[in-house]
């Protein structure tokens, strides 16, 4: 397990701003994504259900809006570890008041710190970027049943988004380190005992028009023994991308 980057850091490469964009985003689109929410809440509550969980690990906590209430999850389970690269304040306090939960920060990519100092040393950056190897989560602690948690596209996009905006390299040249990034992350997740959701792809529409697709997961989804798929209306308000209305096709697999 690779720690978080010092704050300072993870602020340069986006990741706070990100963090408080989706609180943000949230509060704009509650509407719309309440749906997406709740979907993600049941399932996550039918596979823990499924098998009789009593240790859970969540990937990609965040701010706790697509995970089932915190209180249910701390009585059904001895132990619940919520894991991210970086847990808001306000998260921190809450989760004080259970003495099950623990929160660990964790870079679950092993490649923040190194892709920083690769774009900032400015040398055969395509190239170096290009042999870098993710490091899987292999944490310290028991991990039980492990819920991967809408985080599978946010793994690459975050980090090489900050790399494109510093450097140039475009999506198709990155495009070998992130599908390395998403596939170490699904080879880390237990082949038994594993909950995995996230978007797939993404859709741009204007009006009743989709104007343009695209995969936000380049790998292949373990198939799993319960499934589910939904649309997420992701954003309404153009803040994150130039189209009136962003889309998320999202898939759901219980292993």
């Amino acid at each position: 397990m690779i720690p978080s980057p010092p704050r300072r850091l993870l602020r340069r490469l986006g990741y706070l701003a990100d963090q408080q964009g989706i609180a943000s985003r949230y509060l704009a689109e509650a509407r719309h994504w309440e749906e997406h929410l709740r979907r993600s809440r049941d399932f996550v509550t039918r596979c823990l259900e499924k098998n009789d969980a009593t240790v859970v690990t969540v990937l990609g906590s965040g701010w706790w809006l697509d995970l089932p209430p915190i209180e249910d999850l701390s009585r059904r389970c001895s132990a619940v570890h919520l894991v991210d690269i970086a847990h808001p304040p306000q998260i921190v306090h809450r989760a004080s008041r259970f003495p099950n939960v623990r929160l660990v920060e964790a870079d679950l990519t092993g490649l923040a710190s190194r892709v920083y100092q690769i774009v900032r040393e400015g040398k055969e950056v395509r190239e170096r970027l290009l042999t870098l190897e993710p490091a899987p989560f292999r944490p310290p602690f028991e991990t039980g049943f492990v819920v991967s948690l809408n985080l599978l596209s946010q793994l690459d996009d975050l980090l090489l988004g900050y790399v494109r905006r510093k450097t140039g390299l475009t999506a198709a040249e990155l495009l070998p380190l992130r599908r390395r990034i998403q596939e170490s992350h699904l080879r880390s997740l237990p082949a038994r005992g594993t909950c995995i959701i996230t978007d797939t792809v993404a859709e741009y529409r204007e009006k009743d028009t989709v104007r343009h697709r695209e995969a936000t997961v380049v790998v292949p989804l373990p198939e799993g023994t319960l499934r589910g798929s939904w649309t997420w209306t992701f954003d309404t308000r153009r803040a994150y991308a130039s189209w009136p209305v962003t889309l998320l096709h999202v898939e759901a697999r219980c292993l």
